[in-house]
């Protein structure tokens, strides 16, 4: 990912963690709503706790594609 001649050091800092925190997000809303689809049901508070506390991209790739082989949030999240 490029960033702009034109930003500070840390304006561009500041720039990739915005991006990084927005790929975090999208990432989390995936894996929200793969798992309700195929859960047929949304989240309990703790699981959406546990959701929400993942901060890492990487982690929520993982979650998204475990949501084609597993039924329920429990199966998903546990693999966690």
């Amino acid at each position: 990912m490029e960033t702009s001649p034109f930003l500070t050091k840390s304006a561009q800092k500041e720039w990739k963690r915005e991006i990084e925190k927005g790929r975090v997000e999208e990432a989390r809303a995936l894996v929200a709503r793969q798992g309700a689809r195929n859960s047929a049901r949304n989240p309990t508070k703790k699981q959406s706790a546990i959701l929400a506390s993942i901060t890492e991209v990487t982690r929520l790739e993982i979650a998204c594609r475990s949501t084609l082989v597993v039924d329920s949030w429990g199966d998903l999240l546990s693999g966690l």
